[in-house]
């Protein structure tokens, strides 16, 4: 039985699997731009998309903001210890 793309990944995200449900959404955009079809399966994958798409820009801006922040308090506490140093 061949599944395509749209139900692919609708079934991936029932199943909690939002990478793999990305990816055939992606797959499924291609293919509509390929063939200038438009309509609601090309809204639902953009819809997931860009949420998709936020949450993982989020993720990466958070984890450099903390890793930004671990290194200046570093700096700050090396610049202390030298200047506590006669």
């Amino acid at each position: 039985m061949l599944i395509c793309p749209q139900q692919q990944a609708q079934l991936h995200v029932r199943r909690g699997e939002k990478a793999e449900a990305a990816h055939y959404y992606k797959l499924n955009l291609d293919a509509i731009d390929t063939m200038n079809l438009s309509g609601t399966d090309a809204v639902e994958a953009l819809h997931f998309l860009s949420e998709h798409s936020l949450v993982r820009f989020t993720h990466v801006f958070h984890s450099l903001k903390v890793s930004l922040s671990t290194r200046q308090r570093s700096v700050r506490q090396g610049d202390a210890a030298s200047q506590a140093v006669p």
